[in-house]
């Protein structure tokens, strides 16, 4: 999808055509398109993230945007969207690898699927990833949904 420029925007797209590994740039220009629609916003995003891959204030405000958008949402019925989700998360994750914070996200949203596999997954590969020292962040957010769910949390 191509975003769609106006006067209004030319002005930080010269800024961020410029200074394009710059994250200021970009914010600067994500904050004026806040009030655009979804798809604008998303195509801006992953312009930026292919410039600053490694920014976790990027990364963070573009999953909290798509993420936001599934709240109240059925994962069954939403599946789709719930899948795109679910990959932008796993690209977040391969420049993010060792952020804590993103871990515990994904691992709050996978919650919501209802694959006790998939979750139990992400919560050994996030316990993998990160070091020991975080680990009890992860246990605590991990044993509250193994007590939720009760009985056997996987396949074998």
């Amino acid at each position: 999808m191509e975003l769609e420029i106006t006067d209004e925007d030319l002005r930080f797209e010269e800024e961020v055509q410029r200074t394009p590994y710059k994250v200021t740039a970009w914010q600067r220009y994500l904050g004026h398109k806040q009030q655009g629609d979804f798809r604008t916003l998303a195509v801006l995003y992953e312009r930026a993230l292919q410039r600053v891959p490694f920014s976790y204030k990027l990364w963070k405000q573009y999953l909290d945007m798509r993420r936001q958008r599934l709240v109240g949402k059925n994962p069954l019925h939403w599946s789709e969207d719930y899948r795109k989700m679910e990959l932008c998360y796993e690209r977040a994750l391969l420049y993010l690898r060792k952020m804590p914070r993103i871990w515990l996200d994904y691992c709050g949203f996978i919650m919501e699927v209802p694959d006790v596999t998939t979750i139990r997954r992400v919560f050994d590969r996030a316990l993998r990833a990160l070091p020991v020292t975080l680990h009890e962040r992860v246990w605590q957010v991990y044993l509250g949904w193994a007590a939720r769910v009760g009985g056997v949390t996987g396949k074998r």
